[in-house]
């Protein structure tokens, strides 16, 4: 829970310094380089990670800056 955590409160401060939403969408989800990519190189681990509230909040992020 604590890597979710952390992983979440790095994406709201890519949210605050990214210009635009396609910036931060490829900061966030890049699949070889973006946060999630490189918290959870592991297949199963980032599927687990996609159902939890903390991706829910990231793809907020994403929504709000859109």
């Amino acid at each position: 829970m604590a890597t979710k955590n952390k992983l979440l409160e790095a994406a709201e401060e890519l949210a605050q310094a990214e210009g635009s939403w396609a910036d931060l969408s490829n900061a966030l989800f890049g699949p070889d380089d973006g946060l999630i990519a490189r918290a959870f190189p592991d297949e199963a681990e980032r599927a687990d990670f996609l159902k939890s509230d903390q991706y829910q909040a990231i793809r907020q992020l994403v929504r709000d800056a859109m």
